[in-house]
């Protein structure tokens, strides 16, 4: 036997947990991600502004991004949006998915700042996580017929070229104004293709522990016999 059975135990834990440490995150809680509709310096904002629609208390925009992103959404009176970008979400564990956690912590924000109005239910919540390269349309029940699954998956390709070049901003605005769009009737996006982008490395992450149980469980079993 070339190699002991406790000694593969070992070298298998250890690669386990080899994974689960590269993959732990170091991300941002949706809980401890301000809302700037009360506390808008707290999202990177000017302490002049006393209500915003923008959070990016990492700075990834820039003021003059953020005012301009800003400037559209004040323009527009019948939805309210909300803008929210972070550098990296936090983890939902080993085999969590990184569109799953996006669209949990949209609608989560979507919720807590209360984006779009009770009854009427004309909220948006664009949500961008930069590391993660993971973004997340939330829209009220009220919007539900015009900005449907599709129409949303339209929106984030037309951003995918902006976010490629790393120009967050125009991406961002890219979405309230094509967002908007889609509501008002005035236009509709075009973009047929998949919002996902190309795979990354983050997409093999995923494949990692499976590929480890599936050479390391059959070679233990053999070694043990």
């Amino acid at each position: 036997m070339w190699l002991g059975t406790a000694n593969l135990l070992f070298v298998f834990a250890l690669a386990t947990c080899w994974w689960c440490v590269a993959t732990a995150s170091a991300g941002i809680n949706v809980k401890d991600i301000p809302n700037p509709m009360k506390n808008p310096e707290l999202c990177g904002r000017r302490a002049e502004v006393s209500r915003s629609a923008v959070c990016d208390s990492a700075q990834l925009l820039g003021v003059e991004s953020q005012n301009v992103i800003e400037g559209r959404i004040n323009a527009i009176k019948d939805v309210e949006f909300g803008v929210a970008i972070i550098p990296k979400m936090e983890s939902g564990g080993i085999f969590s998915n990184v569109d799953a956690d996006a669209e949990r912590y949209a609608r989560a924000l979507h919720d807590a700042w209360g984006v779009g109005d009770e009854h009427l239910q004309n909220g948006v919540l664009i949500f961008l996580s930069v590391e993660d390269r993971v973004t997340f349309i939330s829209r009220g029940a009220g919007l539900q017929a015009r900005l449907t699954d599709s129409a949303l998956a339209s929106v984030i390709g037309h951003m995918m070229p902006y976010l490629k070049r790393g120009d967050y901003g125009t991406a961002l605005e890219t979405a309230v104004v094509e967002t908007h769009s889609l509501v008002s009737g005035t236009g509709a996006a075009s973009f047929t293709g998949s919002s996902g982008g190309a795979w990354t490395w983050k997409d093999f992450y995923h494949c990692i522990p499976f590929a480890i149980y599936a050479v390391g469980i059959p070679l233990l079993l053999y070694t043990a016999w």
